[in-house]
């Protein structure tokens, strides 16, 4: 049986933390397919130069699994 996706909410409790160059940006997700919701944090690293900002690491943690 395939899975469906039932929603998705990221970006929600967005941190940012700069010191020139540099930027990490943490946010909170959750993630409900079927009848199992996910939430965890996303950990982004950017480097910004004139050409603008680049992600160069995405990590992620995911918290609790529960069913529903």
């Amino acid at each position: 049986m395939a899975k469906r996706i039932a929603g998705l909410k990221a970006g929600f409790n967005a941190r940012v933390e700069r010191n020139g160059h540099i930027a990490v940006v943490t946010a909170d997700y959750r993630f409900t397919v079927d009848r199992e919701v996910r939430e965890g944090v996303d950990v982004l690293t950017l480097v910004g130069d004139a050409r603008g900002w680049q992600i160069v690491s995405l990590v992620y943690e995911q918290h609790s699994l529960r069913s529903i």
